[in-house]
C-alpha cells in the first residue's frame, strides 16, 4: 500500500490496519491524521528493511561462508576451495540451503520454512512472542485486553527479498512456539527443514535477523550496529532440559541479538528424514545474568507440531538418542 493510499484511508480502514499490524491500541484513539502518519512510518520502516534485504541478498551467502571461516567452522587454509566444488562446494551448498529455509519477520523477528500443506499453503515456524508486536504493551488495569495471538498476521521476507503476509494458525505462548501459514505462490526454490531432536555438543548453525539499532548501549541517541539481515552464526548444543522461567530449555552457542527470536538452529548433519535440513530448535531468549543463549528444544517443538496436526514436518517423531541413527555429517571443521 502506497503512502497516497494510506492518506485516503477512512477511520475504520486505519483502525483495521493498526490491528492487522499488531500496533499499540492507543493508536486507535488518535486523530485520523495522526493514525495515517503513524501507519506511513510503519510502512516506511518495513519497506526500508525489505530494501536492505534485497540490496544485501547477493552477498549474504558469501557473508555466511566468511563467518564460518572466522568461527573456525571452515578452515582458513581451505578458504579458496569454498564454492569451488568438492568439500568446499558441499559446505557452500549446506549454507545456501539453510538460507533458503530461513525467513525474517519485518522489521524484527525470524522464522523457518517447514513445507507446503496439501492445499499449497506455505507453513513456517517461529516463536509465539514474535507475534506480539506493540499490541501487548498495554496496561491491564486500564481494561485493555490484547487480542489472542491466534489469527494475527505478520509481514515476512525471504533472503532474496520475496515478501508475503503470514497468519498465526497454531500457538503455545508458554512454550513460545507458533506456526504461521501463508497462501498464494512463489514458494518455488524454497528449501524446508524437518524438526529433529538435538544432541548435546552437536554442531549447529543459526540464521537470524539481528536488529541493527543498538539496544544495549547507554541512554541517549541510538546508534546503528552495522548488522546485516540473514546473519549466520555457528556453535554447539551446549545443554538441554534447562528449567528457568522465561527461558528456553536448550542452551546453544550461536551468537544472537534482538530480532533472532524464531531463528532456526540447524544441525550440521545434512538432510534428515524427508530431505529437509534438521532443525533442532529455535532461538528465543538469553540469560541476562551470564549471557547464555537459549532456544526452544526440538523435542518440545515436535510434540507441539504433532498435537496441532503438523506431524508431517517432524523427523520421525521423538526417539531415544542412544538408538538414533546419525546422518552423514558435513564436516565444517
Amino acid at each position: 500500500m502506497s503512502g497516497d493510499d494510506i492518506g485516503r484511508l477512512k477511520g475504520k480502514e486505519c483502525d483495521k490496519l493498526i490491528k492487522d499490524n499488531n500496533l499499540h491500541p492507543s493508536w486507535l484513539h488518535s486523530t485520523l491524521g495522526a493514525r495515517r502518519e503513524m501507519l506511513n512510518k510503519v510502512r516506511d520502516e518495513k519497506a526500508g528493511f525489505v530494501q536492505q534485504v534485497r540490496s544485501h541478498s547477493e552477498g549474504v551467502l558469501a557473508a555466511a561462508i566468511e563467518e564460518g571461516i572466522c568461527e573456525g567452522f571452515i578452515k582458513k587454509t581451505r578458504k579458496r576451495k569454498v564454492g569451488a566444488g568438492g568439500e568446499g562446494g558441499e559446505k557452500k551448498e549446506f549454507l545456501r540451503r539453510l538460507l533458503e529455509c530461513s525467513v525474517h519477520i519485518t522489521p524484527s523477528g525470524s522464522g523457518v520454512f517447514l513445507g507446503l500443506e496439501g492445499g499449497g499453503e506455505a507453513v513456517f515456524l517461529t516463536c509465539a512472542h514474535c507475534m506480539e508486536g506493540d499490541v501487548d504493551d498495554v496496561d491491564p488495569e486500564g481494561g485493555a485486553v490484547p487480542p489472542p495471538l491466534l489469527g494475527r498476521t505478520v509481514d515476512v521476507v525471504t533472503w532474496k527479498g520475496v515478501t508475503f503476509v503470514a497468519e498465526c494458525v497454531a500457538v503455545d505462548e508458554v512454550k513460545d512456539i507458533a506456526v504461521l501459514r501463508a497462501e498464494g505462490g512463489g514458494w518455488e526454490g524454497l528449501e524446508h527443514v524437518v524438526v529433529g531432536t538435538p544432541r548435546e555438543k552437536e554442531g549447529v548453525v543459526c540464521i537470524g535477523n539481528p536488529y541493527d539499532w543498538d539496544l544495549e548501549g547507554e541512554k541517549g541517541a541510538p546508534r546503528q550496529n552495522g548488522f546485516l539481515p540473514f546473519h549466520a552464526s555457528f556453535g554447539t548444543v551446549e545443554r538441554r532440559g534447562v528449567k528457568m522461567e522465561g527461558l528456553g530449555g536448550m542452551i546453544h552457542g550461536c551468537w544472537t541479538y534482538w530480532g533472532h527470536s524464531g531463528a532456526p538452529i540447524v544441525g550440521v548433519e545434512g538432510a534428515g528424514e524427508g530431505g529437509g535440513l534438521r532443525c533442532v530448535g529455535i532461538h528465543n531468549s538469553w540469560n541476562d545474568d551470564n549471557g547464555d543463549r537459549h532456544g526452544v528444544d526440538g523435542a518440545v517443538i515436535i510434540k507441539f507440531l504433532k498435537k496441532k496436526g503438523y506431524g508431517w514436518t517432524v523427523e520421525g517423531g521423538v526417539v531415544e538418542e542412544n538408538k538414533e541413527e546419525r546422518g552423514r555429517v558435513i564436516d565444517l571443521t
